[in-house]
């Protein structure tokens, strides 16, 4: 199904659902809504196919590291953040895990430490840009009032 076909579809599900299609008598909803038979066939194979994504996703628990597991990873990430897949397999054997997840438990840490290195990062930067523009406009006072000084010396002077 290319990318058109989706959205006609994402706009078609989210005006009606299509359990409610389905189930309101497709062909009467097809003859009164002008379906075409492509479309209808394209909406009956995604609605088969949210039925079988349904059906994984209730057989399909996500799986939680344990506590345990987790402060054991913390540790690792904190001696080095990359992950050599020697490192990664001894891991997971200790932790009783796959190493695909120990993988991806590093991957989405990283993502996790750069985004708060990023925070971290802005903070500083946007204090000293306060700082820098509390400066520049304690300057820009003094420049003026300079100013103001060196045109009322010039005035005096030329009279």
């Amino acid at each position: 199904m290319d990318q058109y076909q989706k959205k006609l579809f994402f706009l078609v599900r989210d005006k009606f659902s299509i359990s409610t299609i389905v189930h309101a008598g497709l062909n009467e909803r097809m003859e009164t809504q002008g379906y075409s038979e492509e479309f209808q066939a394209m909406l009956d194979r995604l609605d088969q196919e949210d039925s079988y994504e349904d059906c994984s996703l209730v057989l399909e628990k996500k799986r939680r590291l344990s506590l345990d597991q987790v402060k054991a990873l913390e540790r690792n990430f904190e001696l080095d953040n990359k992950l050599e897949p020697e490192r990664k397999s001894k891991l997971a054997q200790q932790l009783g895990l796959q190493p695909r997840q120990v993988a991806i438990w590093f991957q989405n840490r990283r993502a996790r430490w750069k985004t708060k290195q990023l925070e971290r990062d802005y903070g500083i930067l946007k204090s000293n840009y306060d700082v820098l523009k509390v400066e520049y406009n304690n300057l820009e006072q003094d420049n003026e009032a300079l100013t103001v000084q060196v045109q009322q010396i010039t005035f005096h002077c030329m009279q």
